[in-house]
């Protein structure tokens, strides 16, 4: 290392760092070391996870249309709900009530082909209806709906049980990759070398090569253009939106509501920069992203939480009725002020931003006595899916939840019939809201 290298931690909470660059875990969670040569104005940032005791990898729960997956500590993946597409990849296409272990279909050297359940996971995904997981080796398995080329397998075919997703232009494999996310029909993928792939539907360019591909289904992955320094990707239902190393957001594809906050409501098939407060400069400072079904949230190094695109139901929680934004606007809950009367309070606290559909989730820090504070909800609310126990949509960033140290959480992706989850601290999770399919995971329908 040179002299010139500082490093720094974006969450004190979870990692720290010395002047040296030794790393010391603090708390169970994710953050980001950066490293900066002022010298020659080159920023990177590595991942951190501090899994806890006896775990491989940080436990995540994601939402698909209408089905879950949960990747536990101990690298295993449990689905349950809508099935009809194979999504759930447990080997058939019934619906489940519970958590079903998942399994890969993984071909032998003299090519016959045996079931495995999955225990080496370090990342899981969800689209409407096919399902993602990242393997410990850097390959990317999946399963189910593939109308559009979605599950990367070099066909069209729909299948019930994970497969491992081709490479560029199907030759060999997808390998080095750190991250999975999916849109409702598009999957993608990021590289250790911050390099971003995508593969399925590209009908609003969400590729990235400068160019839509109609309705054409694109089963191969395909490298993306203009980005190259990506440490964190989010989805929504037609759009990506990927954070850079340096503190930026970039996206492309549909931006029909706003969301990419680049004080326009128009689609690009090359990456384009977030815009600040002031519609003209550059957006920089962000820590992490959230991408909901046409809105984005985003978490600064301050812990402020900020939010752009469309409000239906009041996704945004800025307290606004507007139908839809095209620049940044900060986050705020409505608190009672001394005189009685409601008044506007920035979040300050936020650990973690979730959004999908028109709902957003804001998990919070623990306050300065180490007390848990669970987590803020905002948006659309007709099956309760903010946990606020009741079906009243908010505008406002709500508290729920707020006697738990919530680890990670997830909402189903549709907009309609929403169902929410969240995990605590001791592991355990909680479902809330709508379940035709299964989607509490607790036998019912």
């Amino acid at each position: 290392l040179t002299p010139n290298v500082t490093f720094r931690t974006l969450d004190s909470n979870i990692a720290t760092v010395s002047n040296t660059g030794i790393v010391t875990a603090q708390g169970t969670g994710t953050t980001y070391i950066e490293l900066k040569d002022e010298q020659k104005e080159i920023i990177a940032k590595i991942k951190i996870n501090v899994n806890g005791k006896g775990n491989e990898t940080a436990a995540k729960i994601v939402g698909g249309a209408y089905h879950f997956v949960a990747l536990k500590g101990n690298g295993t993946v449990w689905t349950w709900g809508y099935n009809a597409n194979g999504e759930l990849g447990v080997g058939d296409n019934t619906n489940k009530t519970k958590p079903t272990q998942a399994i890969a279909e993984v071909e032998q050297s003299d090519g016959s082909k045996v079931d495995q359940k999955i225990e080496d996971a370090i990342d899981i995904a969800a689209g409407a209806n096919q399902t993602l997981i990242l393997r410990k080796d850097g390959t990317v398995w999946a399963t189910g709906y593939n109308n559009k080329g979605q599950l990367g397998d070099g066909t069209t075919t729909t299948t019930n049980k994970f497969h491992k997703v081709k490479g560029e232009n199907g030759v060999g494999y997808l390998q080095n990759i750190v991250q999975i996310v999916s849109e409702d029909h598009t999957s993608h993928a990021l590289t250790a070398d911050g390099s971003v792939y995508s593969w399925g539907y590209n009908y609003y360019g969400q590729f990235g090569i400068n160019k839509g591909t109609g309705e054409d289904a694109n089963p191969y992955p395909v490298k993306m253009q203009k980005v190259s320094n990506i440490i964190q990707m989010s989805t929504g239902e037609q759009h990506i939106s990927m954070l850079d190393a340096d503190g930026s957001v970039w996206s492309v594809g549909n931006n029909g509501d706003g969301q990419f906050g680049t004080k326009n409501d128009s689609g690009t098939s090359l990456p384009t920069q977030m815009l600040d407060t002031d519609g003209k400069s550059i957006l920089y400072g962000v820590k992490e992203i959230a991408s909901g079904r046409d809105h984005t949230v985003l978490i600064k190094e301050d812990n402020t939480v900020w939010s752009v695109g469309w409000n239906g139901a009041g996704a945004l929680g800025q307290g606004i009725t507007t139908q839809y934004t095209t620049v940044i606007g900060q986050v705020k809950e409505q608190v009672e002020g001394t005189d009685g009367q409601k008044i506007e309070k920035p979040i300050t606290d936020a650990k973690h931003v979730i959004a999908a559909g028109d709902v957003t989730y804001i998990t919070r820090q623990k306050d300065e006595n180490g007390k848990a504070q669970g987590m803020y909800a905002t948006g659309y609310n007709n099956y309760g899916m903010l946990f606020t126990q009741d079906v009243t949509a908010r505008t406002y960033a709500t508290p729920a939840e707020t006697d738990k140290d919530i680890l990670t959480a997830t909402i189903t992706k549709n907009y309609e019939y929403q169902t929410g989850a969240i995990v605590d601290q001791d592991g355990k999770v909680y479902t809330v809201g709508y379940n035709a399919n299964g989607e509490m995971g607790n036998g019912t329908v």
